[in-house]
């Protein structure tokens, strides 16, 4: 049998399971070195939307299997992943009936058609008196583009929040969305003082007669308040220090007196580069060229001299693990006594530091390194929003010239030195995180893509550089750390990611290396499946641990890693710098466990769980004004009940059930990660662009959800 699509489809019919390449070419009686046609030929009908690949078999879809082939029985049952046969389904709405409803849209009144995306302004003579998501039946009016409501179908946006009116003989509430122009009158209440000018939520129960049932009153920060500390609670992240702790914390005074075997580096003119509200400054660089290249020090705050083992501090540390930092606060490590101020380096106060020297060629090949306690007096406090400036425009009046010369020279060695661990195979990854907007008053008013700008490329650079130079001083003196190990991608996941990829028509490199992985990226760099391909590769991956055993890091490609630059807020740094003055004072090193590792991994675990929840409840109630507006966003993910959808701006994530889209069944392959909406053979895929309208606040879940416009084209 010839080699194309349709003896494929006609030999992928006979089994369930389907076939991998080497049966397909056997019961086709073809020779091996058909192989690359062979496979040309499934991704052509991948791409088409007939066949999927599950662990390295492939198989039909729906589409696939109704296909006819000529000369060939219409098969009497789909075979596709074991489902049974679907019982008759009612006809599909064509095009002209789907474009026939829409949802209101208000400021100025319009349609948004269901099915196309596009608005249609009401004409002159339409009934215009409805709620943001109402869902309308309406009729093209003339050659003018424009359109008249002819009924109501169904009401999107049944609960709203808003602030409260108490008048003569009744109360009222104004919804806070936008075009929500009237006032609901609260039904069963009685107008009391107490009841004006409060924030409730409400249900609706009529309109144009609006009319509404208030559920209870919210005091928005308050509520937010108690919800935050609810998170850090569940993750026992604890409110309060230690009396012990403080008082110790609070002992040591304010002022620095070095210690007389600490190297005096305060001549030489150290930075910090950090966020414009941050108080914990854990590290400071300095950078100058030296005859054999480039000198690098990094210097980071000697919090060890303080916090001793066994003390009342170092329990307090060890318990938490690591500062948590949540929108707008931190619940720090230490107390602030040592956190916001000793340990801080605080630019003119002279600061206990351990300091890792290093000596580059120009190519960023390690030439010498040396650690060692010191202390430095900080020239300059920056902001990475400062820096970014400079590097855009080249000047900035705040700094000096010897600021911006080190900038400048500190610029292109990061450069030198991130180009040389990516061609290690270090993966490359570039994703945004929410950026929270507050005005003076402290009140939400943006959430804002936010990706990691060169300034923090650069910081980020060093510091890798100074972990891993200290990681291979520790390996060499054998000194007892906590290292910071990465595994490599589990079999199983690394098969599902293949499969993914080979789904989306992309070229699935072996992925044993970190090479592989920025091949891949390389791949779709650009596109818009961009950031949610990052994520599909995150998710691949194992995550990274703290351990007494050194297995090394995959992410990283690093054989020698740790984390050394950052003891004010990760207690796995403190342990370091700790073993490090024993091994300078010839005392023996306690031996660490493995439980204080994993208990530092689970530490990290939970305060990555408390930002999560806390930027999903600060998005919710921020959207809260969002209520009924269209927005073009992208998929982000899915799962068996719907799609997840990422809009830009406002930066925010939600949930849009399958059953949002009428006339349409969906079948979820969880091994591909894609889906498949049978009615239209339409194949979604991460990245694609869809509209959709917001029309619930999930006040209990945190959780956005979207009623579906259109598949944007």
């Amino acid at each position: 049998m010839k080699v194309d699509a349709a003896n494929v489809i006609l030999v992928l019919r006979e089994r369930k399971i389907g076939f991998n390449s080497k049966e397909l070419l056997t019961k086709l009686h073809q020779k091996a070195s058909q192989k690359a046609h062979l496979r040309k030929v499934l991704r052509a009908l991948a791409q088409e939307g007939y066949v999927l690949k599950n662990d390295s078999r492939y198989y039909l879809t729906e589409k696939g299997q109704e296909i006819l082939i000529k000369g060939s029985p219409k098969p009497q049952a789909p075979l596709f992943n074991n489902q049974p046969t679907p019982k008759p389904q009612n006809k599909v709405k064509s095009s002209l009936d789907l474009a026939r409803q829409g949802f209101f849209v208000a400021d100025p009144p319009r349609i948004l058609v269901q099915g196309e995306g596009v608005e249609l302004p009401l004409s002159e003579d339409s009934e215009r008196d409805f709620l943001p998501g109402d869902l309308l039946g309406f009729e093209p009016v003339g050659p003018s583009k424009t359109a008249r409501i002819t009924h109501f179908v169904s009401r999107n946006i049944e609960v709203v929040t808003g602030w409260t009116r108490v008048e003569e003989n009744a109360v009222y509430i104004r919804p806070i969305p936008q075009g929500f122009d009237k006032d609901f009158k609260l039904t069963g209440l009685t107008p009391k003082a107490e009841l004006d000018h409060k924030m409730g939520l409400a249900r609706i129960i009529s309109y144009p007669d609006p009319r509404a049932s208030l559920y209870n009153l919210i005091d928005v920060a308050g509520e937010e308040r108690r919800a935050i500390r609810a998170i850090l609670e569940r993750n026992e992240v604890p409110p309060h220090f230690t009396k012990g702790a403080q008082a110790e914390a609070e002992s040591f005074g304010t002022e620095v007196t070095p210690p007389q075997d600490y190297t005096d580096l305060r001549d030489l003119g150290f930075v910090t580069i950090d966020g414009a509200d941050a108080k914990d400054f854990d590290d400071a660089i300095y950078l100058e060229t030296h005859p054999q290249g480039m000198r690098l020090l990094v210097s980071i705050a000697d919090v060890s001299h303080y916090v001793r083992a066994s003390s009342p501090l170092d329990k307090e540390a060890q318990r938490r693990g690591t500062s948590v930092y949540l929108p707008g606060r931190c619940i720090p490590m230490l107390p602030e006594a040592l956190s916001n101020e000793l340990c801080s380096l605080k630019a003119a106060q002279d600061r206990l530091t351990l300091t890792a020297e290093m000596l580059f060629d120009s190519k960023g090949n390690s030439l010498g390194f040396k650690v060692y306690p010191s202390v430095i007096k900080v020239r300059a406090r920056l902001t990475y929003e400062q820096v970014e400036i400079f590097f855009q425009t080249g000047q900035n009046p705040v700094f000096d010239p010897a600021t911006c010369d080190l900038l400048t020279l500190s610029r292109g060695f990061a450069q030198v030195l991130r180009e040389k661990r990516n061609k290690r195979g270090a993966i490359d990854f570039s994703l945004p995180e929410p950026r929270f907007e507050w005005d003076k008053n402290g009140v939400l008013i943006g959430i804002h893509q936010s990706f990691q700008s060169e300034a923090m490329k650069l910081i980020e650079q060093f510091m890798l550089e100074a972990n891993e130079q200290v990681g291979l001083f520790c390996t060499e003196q054998k000194l007892p750390v906590l290292w910071r190990n990465h595994p490599p991608p589990l079999p199983a996941k690394k098969e599902a990611l293949k499969q993914l990829i080979w789904n989306l028509n992309l070229k699935p490199p072996p992925l044993e290396t970190g090479m592989d992985y920025n091949l891949l990226l390389a791949q779709v760099q650009g596109q818009e499946m961009q950031p949610f391909i990052q994520i599909a590769l995150l998710r691949s991956m194992s995550l990274a641990k703290y351990g007494n055993r050194r297995t090394g890091h995959f992410g990283l490609a690093a054989e020698y890693y740790l984390h050394f630059t950052s003891p004010i807020r990760r207690y796995p740094d403190l342990l370091v710098h700790r073993a490090l003055h024993d091994h300078w004072a010839n005392r023996p090193a306690a031996k660490l466990g493995a439980q204080l590792g994993d208990d530092a991994s689970d530490r990290e675990a939970a305060a990555k769980i408390c930002e999560r929840e806390t930027n999903r409840l600060l998005q919710c109630n921020f959207m809260t004004a969002y209520l009924g507006q269209a927005f073009k966003a992208h998929i982000s993910g899915f799962n068996r009940a719907g799609i997840y959808v990422e809009i830009a701006e406002p930066y925010v994530e939600g949930f849009m059930p399958f059953s949002a889209v009428p006339n349409e069944r969906f079948f979820f392959d969880d091994q591909s990660n894609q889906v498949i909406a049978k009615r239209s053979n339409r194949k979604l895929r991460l990245g694609e662009k869809v509209q959709v309208i917001l029309t619930k606040l999930d006040q209990e879940r945190n959780e956005l959800n979207f009623s579906w416009v259109a598949w944007d084209r």
